[in-house]
């Protein structure tokens, strides 16, 4: 226990995060969902779900060039719009995201 904070201030924080954490999983799940019936072959929509998917994870640019074996200027484009892989890399680089927040909701 901190000096000076009383048992209700770590009962806010805690009910708090715990508000904050259910928040995160309601994203995580439908974000999932929404995924799961997307028409990739639509590059606009691999680029919502892109974009959502890399904010929702927190994975860097960095690391998101290095999980999809590409550079950061094409993971800019991809989320930017002006270009987008193949449907399958598509298909491919949203099931990876979904699965990565999969794991951050468990």
């Amino acid at each position: 226990m901190v000096l000076g904070s009383s048992f209700s201030d770590q009962t806010v924080d805690n009910s708090h995060n715990s508000m904050k954490q259910k928040s995160e999983n309601r994203s995580f799940v439908k974000y999932i969902r929404d995924a799961r019936f997307a028409n990739l072959k639509n590059k606009a929509v691999f680029v919502r779900l892109f974009k959502r998917g890399r904010m929702l994870s927190g994975i860097s640019t960095q690391k998101a060039a290095e999980k999809f074996r590409t550079s950061p200027g094409t993971i800019s484009r991809w989320e930017n719009g002006h270009s987008a892989p193949p449907v399958l890399a598509r298909i491919a680089a949203i099931h990876s995201l979904s699965h990565m927040l999969w794991q951050l909701s468990r």
